[in-house]
């Protein structure tokens, strides 16, 4: 069995056998990006705890809810103005994103708009919907489970996948070109949105986008009326150095997945960040 954490400071892990472990990993998945055991983040938590826990935001209003979201929006790309708090976790963020695309374009009329287009080498969640435009091995046992409209086209990865002699602008437009022929075969009316993560995790190691791919992808699927999420609950929330990824390619996607590093380990919770014409649809 794996040694037992029984405390923590800062960065350090201390585990029951006595030792004391300098955690470079901020929690694996970078959760506690904050460190541990901050005394600032206690009070604020034990102070809000001798007021309510939580409250049901279909009936009433959090204040605090309210100032995150407005912190939120202060550092998004521009255009996004919307911050939907989706749950606990990224794979329930991801899943509202999905269904809140389809949601749209149901209601624009675009009712056949129910396939999604994801890459090989993603992870975006273990619940089933966000399990669907994962891939990951382990999960094949998942297969009879899974509903069906999700495509997979290749992974983007310049370092790995570039032919020999190929530039990486060619590289992009090559990606970006699978993307279109892609959207093509199964017809633009079919898909709803591609799902992507900003940059790579931590199945292939924190692979940055080839420059200019964002952009192109973007483009691509304003042209088609397909909405472009990203999921950011990996490398947002200052991870890549900026608060958003995407804010590295100056692109405005449709949604954004956040979690993880959104609470530092402190608390789960997960959300979709948006446009408010949507809400008027």
């Amino acid at each position: 069995m794996p040694v037992s954490v029984v405390g923590g400071e800062r960065y350090f892990l201390n585990l029951e056998d006595g030792r004391k472990i300098l955690d470079f990993t901020g929690g694996w998945t970078a959760h506690n990006v904050l460190g541990l055991n901050d005394e600032g983040l206690k009070k604020s938590i034990i102070s809000q705890l001798a007021k309510y826990p939580h409250v049901d935001t279909n009936i009433w209003s959090n204040p605090l809810l309210e100032e995150l979201a407005t912190l939120i929006i202060k550092n998004a790309p521009d255009g996004l103005d919307k911050v939907f708090f989706a749950g606990c976790n990224g794979s329930d963020a991801i899943e509202a994103a999905m269904k809140l695309s389809f949601h749209i374009h149901h209601d624009t009329g675009h009712k056949t708009k129910n396939k999604y287009i994801y890459r090989e080498q993603s992870y975006s969640g273990s619940t089933l919907q966000a399990l669907c435009v994962s891939d990951i091995p382990i999960f094949d046992f998942y297969e009879p489970l899974k509903p069906s409209g999700y495509i997979k086209i290749s992974e983007h990865n310049y370092l790995r996948f570039h032919k020999h002699d190929e530039s990486e602008e060619d590289y992009v437009e090559r990606c970006a070109q699978e993307l279109e022929n892609t959207i093509l075969k199964n017809g633009p009316e079919n898909i709803a949105a591609f799902v992507g993560e900003t940059m790579l995790g931590s199945l292939r190691g924190d692979i940055p986008p080839a420059t200019g791919y964002w952009k192109k992808i973007k483009a691509i699927c304003e042209k088609y009326n397909i909405h472009l999420i990203l999921d950011e609950i990996y490398c947002g929330m200052g991870r890549s150095g900026k608060v958003f990824c995407c804010n590295y390619d100056e692109i405005t996607p449709d949604f954004i997945c956040i979690g993880k590093g959104a609470a530092g380990g402190y608390a789960p919770i997960s959300a979709v960040v948006t446009k408010s014409k949507y809400e008027e649809i």
